[in-house]
């Protein structure tokens, strides 16, 4: 689960690097579709699907290419040490929903969890420790990647809710390629209406990392369904939150970026928190 971690903190590295964040993620969906395609053709002659299904399907494309075009507007706008923990940060919008429109409660160690992320989020929004900043948070211009990450977490938080139920509907594989087609047409009108001079320009000069980047997100996602067979599956969720901290060190070592040890205390009360409230 740890080399998950690090797999997914990979690929969002390899995103943040690159020249055009959009047209980056639209090349490595494109080419996560491709890879898709021979099983997802060959599952699909076979498959029987009701009509809703394809209906949550769709719903769960339209979210992710939305998801999608939030991630590269964050990466775009933010560092990688800032905006990554936020992304992740879905699960504890969906721990919160569950107890609000679910009638589910909250351990105590599930409130500590949630309250930690909360911590977290918030230093991560200011750009230091001192206590001006700390008291007005998205003061500065530059945390607008902090607000595209936080909706990119809801964006996360509501496809996840339908996959819930669209995956009831699908081989796990099919549903996974329907979802990438579908979400790929409208991300390529938006890449194809304001970013069309660079889609050429970009993979000339990143095809092996959107080709890395395309192989490791698959695979990352991939090993943690395989190790959910194996162990608890609330266990897998909290371990591969460490990744929230792996994408901080990516940050600060290879990208060079500032304010590196507020955003990993961020990261550390963001992971503590994921932890608490995956295992109550």
């Amino acid at each position: 689960m740890l080399f998950s971690a690090l797999l997914h903190a990979v690929w969002n590295y390899l995103a943040k690097n690159s020249l055009n964040k959009y047209v980056f993620s639209w090349w490595m969906k494109l080419f996560e579709f491709l890879l898709y395609m021979p099983i997802g053709l060959y599952l699909l002659t076979s498959a029987v699907i009701p009509t809703v299904g394809w209906y949550v399907a769709t719903l769960s494309g339209l979210v992710h290419a939305v998801y999608w075009f939030l991630l590269s507007s964050s990466y775009a706008h933010g560092d990688l040490s800032a905006v990554y923990p936020l992304g992740r940060s879905a699960p504890i919008i969906v721990a919160i929903l569950a107890v609000l429109f679910c009638g589910e409660n909250l351990t105590f160690v599930g409130i500590v969890g949630v309250l930690t992320v909360m911590a977290g989020i918030y230093l991560m929004s200011v750009d230091s420790l001192e206590l001006e900043k700390l008291l007005h948070p998205l003061a500065s211009k530059r945390n607008l990647g902090v607000i595209y990450a936080l909706l990119t977490a809801m964006s996360v938080t509501a496809y996840t809710i339908i996959d819930k139920t669209g995956s009831g509907y699908f081989h796990p594989l099919l549903y996974v390629w329907v979802e990438k087609w579908i979400s790929i047409i409208p991300f390529t009108l938006v890449v194809l209406t304001y970013n069309r001079a660079s889609i050429r320009k970009e993979w000339m000069k990143n095809r092996l990392p959107i080709v890395m980047a395309g192989f490791l997100s698959p695979l990352s996602y991939a090993m943690t369904v395989y190790m959910m067979r194996l162990v608890q599956v609330s266990y897998v969720v909290s371990v591969r939150q460490v990744s929230v901290v792996f994408g901080v060190i990516l940050g600060g070592k290879l990208l060079k970026e500032r304010n590196m040890k507020t955003r990993l205390l961020s990261s550390i009360l963001i992971f503590i928190g994921l932890f608490l409230t995956s295992i109550q």
